[in-house]
């Protein structure tokens, strides 16, 4: 007997028994196969470590499936399944494929374990897959490729492993694709930049490989940008500056090199560019003083060298403010004075000299108890930070 019909079989004997199971409890306005893919979720799952059933009164065929916890139904089928946070453990049971008229899958925050089944690739309803704070192993399903109306798809907090399918570039109307927290590796496809609707792509925390697609910037539709945390090497691509909604890039603890790109300075609605810990090259464009919404900047240890520029102090609501360990040299802009919303300002561990203009040193001393600032370990000749108010706030500005 060949593998194909053995499963064919299989699926028929398992359709069989899910039959049998279900006549007696399902509802007569039911629609038996919704009935039959609950039946399955049911024995599939339990309730903490006492192993309780779910709270479904499948017993009583007088109850519609459409009643039970965390069903909702329309036109007496099974559109949406809420069970999160529920400390459930147990699998997801290939039957839930059964559910054709499924739009909303959320079972995150439980104790979930074993595969995604390929199977729910074939619920052509779906529009947001939410299965994030789960114990979840093996890879993303190709076949959620298949789903072309999914708009959410959340895999974070998992131990899921493999590559990123490239079959995910069908999903054009895809939103949010958070599977960071996970395992992993391959490298981001070019074939992802299709997806012109997604605003929020979190892939950070894992073992991700490769460059960053050229093509980013094709993605028009992105607000959060996180990549942070993974294996990435190369350049930063120039086409991120094509990205006009953009309001978070987050490339943090990669293995990126080159130059930061000018074209990166026409994001006037980024709020926050993440960029520490790479090996980062070059001067920083005067044109990141143009950004002028940016909440943080943290270029912190990378190899950055040159002058840092006046007009930096333009960035007038930043309130992270991170170039320690670089090689910058020259001396402190007068114009950092202007930076009266800072909450942290590190600029250790670089080679600037000279003294410290009145305008920085008023604003240091102003600056409340609570406000992290480091300018230890540079060359500075002159530290006038040395009053009662500047100690007092932490200000360390000695070699």
């Amino acid at each position: 007997m060949s593998r194909h019909i053995r499963n064919v079989v299989l699926l028929l004997v398992t359709l069989g028994v899910l039959f049998v199971h279900t006549v007696g409890f399902c509802s007569p306005k039911d629609d038996q196969a919704d009935c039959m893919g609950l039946v399955a979720l049911h024995a599939s799952l339990v309730i903490g470590t006492q192993s309780l059933p779910l709270p479904w009164n499948i017993s009583n065929d007088n109850v519609s499936l459409c009643e039970y916890k965390g069903i909702s139904c329309s036109d007496n089928r099974v559109v949406e399944i809420d069970l999160h946070n529920e400390i459930l453990r147990g699998t997801i049971p290939p039957e839930i494929a059964l559910l054709s008229q499924l739009q909303r899958l959320y079972l995150w925050a439980n104790q979930l374990h074993g595969e995604i089944p390929s199977s729910i690739g074939q619920l052509q309803a779906l529009t947001d897959i939410v299965l994030e704070e789960n114990n979840l192993q093996g890879s993303l399903p190709v076949s959620i490729g298949n789903l072309t109306q999914l708009t959410y798809l959340g895999l974070s907090y998992n131990k899921l492993a493999g590559e990123l399918p490239s079959s995910y570039s069908n999903l054009r109307n895809l939103r949010t694709l958070k599977v960071d927290y996970n395992q992993i590796n391959g490298i981001i496809p070019s074939s992802f930049c299709a997806l012109t609707q997604i605003t929020n792509l979190i892939l950070g925390y894992n073992e991700i490989g490769g460059q960053i697609p050229l093509c980013i910037g094709n993605m028009s539709g992105l607000y959060d940008l996180e990549l942070h945390d993974n294996y990435l090497v190369g350049s930063l691509p120039p086409s991120l500056g094509d990205l006009p909604n953009i309001a978070s890039i987050s490339f943090g603890n990669n293995r990126l090199s080159g130059s930061l790109p000018v074209e990166i300075t026409r994001l006037t609605k980024l709020s926050g560019l993440y960029l520490e810990n790479n090996m980062l090259v070059g001067e920083i464009p005067p044109e990141v003083g143009n950004m002028t919404g940016l909440l943080a900047l943290e270029l912190n240890d990378n190899k950055f060298s040159g002058l840092i520029p006046q007009d930096l102090g333009s960035l007038e609501q930043i309130g992270t403010f991170n170039l320690q360990n670089n090689h910058f040299s020259g001396g402190l802009p007068s114009t950092f004075g202007n930076l009266r919303n800072v909450t942290s300002f590190n600029l250790a561990g670089n080679n600037l000299t000279g003294g410290f203009p009145s305008e920085v040193e008023a604003l240091m001393c102003s600056m409340a108890a609570s406000v992290v600032c480091d300018v230890s370990r540079n060359n500075f000749t002159q530290i006038e930070c040395n009053a009662a108010p500047c100690a007092s706030n932490k200000c360390q500005a000695c070699k």
